[in-house]
C-alpha cells in the first residue's frame, strides 16, 4: 500500500508525551515520540522526575511532575497510610485505583496548565492508565492520542468485565451471564472509583455516560493506539471507530539492536503458550513458575518473557 501521509505537517508542532513514571508505561512510548521527533516535531515529555536521566538520553525535554504525585518510586505505605488496613484484594485495589491513579486526575491538568505557559503544546500523547484524558480536551481544546499499552480496556457486550481474568463465552447463556457480571462489577465491585471518576469529570464539565473508569480514556481519545493485533483481542461486535491496532511497541533504539527471535521448538509444537508479568511484577513463582510447572511434561511449548526479572533461572 502506498503511503500518502504528508510529514511536513509534522515540522514545528509542539506534542506533549505524558505517562505514569513506570518502565511498562514510559518505555513502549518512546520509540512513538523519538520517530515523531524525526518527523520534525518538537516533542516533550511529563513524567515522574526519576525518569530525566532517560529523558536526557533519549534528547527529550523533561516536565517533571510537581502538583502529581510519583506513587511509582515511593513507598505506598508512607504515603497511604491507610492502604495496609484494608483487606481484600479487591477492595485494595480499588483504593489504589483511587489513589494512585484517578484522584491524580485533577493534578495533572494542575501541572498542564503550568507547562502550558512555557510549552503550548498542539497535541497530547498519553499511555492509558493516564487518567487526566478525558479532561485534556475540554480545558486545552487539543486532540489527545490515547496509547493502549495494556490489553484493551474498553467495555464490550461480548466480552466478561474488564478486570476479572474470565474467558468469554460467546453462547447466549454466557453472554447474559457476562451482562450481569459486568453490572455487578461496576455497580458493586468498582462502584466507588467509578463515583470518584464520576465526581471529577463532573467537576470539570466533561460529559460521560456513567460507564466505568475503563472506558472513559479509550472511549476519551481522538485516536485510541492500540499495542499488539487484532488476534491478540478476544472478538467484540462493538470495537470502537477510534481504536487502531499499531503491532508491538518496543522501547526506542539508537540503532538495530533489535533481532528477530525464532526457535526450532517453534515448528515442533501444536500448542504454544506465552506466558509473562510485565516489568512490575518481580516474582517469579506467582505466574512464570507455576505456568511452567502445570505444563511440564505436556506436548505444550511454553514461551517465558520475565521482564528481566530472574531471567537466567
Amino acid at each position: 500500500m502506498k503511503n500518502n501521509i504528508n510529514w511536513d505537517i509534522l515540522v514545528g508542532k509542539k506534542i506533549l508525551f505524558a505517562s505514569m513514571p513506570a518502565e511498562g508505561h514510559v518505555n513502549p512510548l518512546t520509540g512513538l515520540a523519538k520517530y515523531l521527533q524525526a518527523k520534525g516535531a518538537d516533542v516533550r515529555w511529563y513524567t515522574g522526575a526519576s525518569y530525566a536521566p532517560k529523558m536526557n538520553k533519549l534528547g527529550i525535554a523533561l516536565f517533571p511532575f510537581n502538583r502529581a504525585t510519583d506513587f511509582m518510586t515511593a513507598d505506598l505505605g508512607e504515603l497511604l497510610p491507610g492502604r495496609e488496613k484494608i483487606k481484600g484484594q479487591v477492595k485494595k485495589l480499588v483504593y489504589d485505583m483511587i489513589h494512585v491513579f484517578i484522584r491524580q486526575a485533577p493534578k495533572f491538568i494542575d501541572d498542564l496548565k503550568d507547562i502550558r505557559k512555557e510549552f503550548p503544546f498542539d497535541l497530547v500523547v498519553a499511555e492509558c492508565t493516564f487518567t487526566a484524558i478525558p479532561i485534556i480536551k475540554k480545558v486545552f481544546q487539543v486532540p489527545v492520542v490515547g496509547v493502549g499499552i495494556v490489553p484493551l480496556t474498553e467495555t464490550s457486550r461480548d466480552l466478561p468485565p474488564m478486570g476479572l481474568g474470565m474467558t468469554p463465552s460467546y453462547t447466549i447463556a454466557g453472554k447474559v451471564k457476562q451482562q450481569f457480571l459486568r453490572f455487578i462489577t461496576d455497580k458493586v465491585l468498582f462502584r466507588q472509583a467509578n463515583l470518584v471518576s464520576y465526581e471529577i469529570l463532573d467537576s470539570y464539565g466533561v460529559k460521560h455516560t456513567r460507564s466505568n473508569m475503563f472506558d472513559f480514556n479509550v472511549k476519551s481519545s481522538d485516536l485510541y493506539l492500540q499495542s499488539g493485533t487484532p488476534g491478540f483481542e478476544y472478538r467484540r461486535s462493538d470495537m470502537g471507530t477510534n481504536i487502531k491496532f499499531i503491532g508491538s511497541l518496543l522501547p526506542y533504539s539508537s540503532g538495530n539492536k533489535f533481532t528477530a527471535w525464532s526457535d526450532i521448538r517453534l515448528n515442533q509444537y501444536e500448542k504454544i503458550i506465552v506466558v509473562t508479568q510485565g516489568t512490575v511484577e518481580k516474582d517469579v513463582e506467582k505466574l512464570l513458575v507455576p505456568t511452567l510447572e502445570a505444563y511440564k511434561g505436556t506436548d505444550t511449548l511454553v514461551i517465558c518473557t520475565t521482564g528481566g526479572s530472574q531471567t537466567n533461572e
